[in-house]
């Protein structure tokens, strides 16, 4: 099990109004907690218990082996989207035939809410497809090894992290802050993943 993807892409927040209280939801804990007593330690806690259940979903629902990034990605996407529409996802299904490359392609199709892409998604969905491509094709126990193709280096699994990473730049550009610089730094880390997938397939060619 991957740790918490959620806490690698979700900002932490303690800090809260006095007279503002948080419900939780979770059916593990069933309380209600002041944001001002809400601590780092608390806040992971319940994040994890939280997660749980996602992970669960996930590891059920996907019928190929994934590798810890690929599973956190997975896990991160679910937490965000739910269950429900995880399961129902065209992503879900390309995947459990074995279609690895479609991913983060897939990944950049939920950046919308009510119609309107989001700066926000746009920046998760990048951080999750990076996150995902850090990991190298896992093949099943079940299917026969086959001799490699030559490397292309215009496969999805590299073009789709890229563009979201430049897309996401562009518009952090227009803002400013620690914020901002924040997404824009965890951005160019996913793009720099792509870049290294590319020199090294350009170096396995030559080989």
């Amino acid at each position: 099990m991957l740790g918490s993807p959620e806490k690698m892409i979700d900002e932490l927040r303690l800090q809260g109004f006095p007279s503002t209280f948080l419900k939780n939801e979770l059916k593990e804990l069933n309380t209600i907690l002041p944001l001002r007593h809400l601590y780092e330690r608390r806040a992971e806690t319940i994040l994890l218990t939280d997660l749980r259940q996602y992970e669960r979903a996930v590891e059920k629902a996907v019928y190929v082996d994934l590798s810890d990034e690929q599973f956190g990605a997975l896990v991160s996407f679910c937490y965000n989207i739910g269950i429900t529409a995880f399961q129902n996802s065209t992503l879900l299904k390309k995947l459990n035939k074995g279609d690895y490359e479609s991913v983060p392609i897939e990944l950049q199709k939920w950046t919308k809410a009510g119609g309107k892409r989001l700066k926000g998604l746009v920046h998760r969905r990048a951080a999750e497809a990076g996150l995902w491509a850090k990991s190298a094709y896992v093949s099943s126990n079940y299917q026969l090894v086959e001799k490699q193709e030559s490397p292309k280096l215009l496969k999805a699994e590299i073009l789709a992290p890229l563009i979201a990473s430049f897309s996401g730049i562009a518009e952090l550009l227009e803002g400013s802050g620690p914020v901002q610089w924040v997404l824009a730094t965890i951005i160019v880390l996913a793009s720099c993943v792509g870049l290294i997938l590319i020199a090294k397939r350009l170096r396995e060619e030559r080989l």
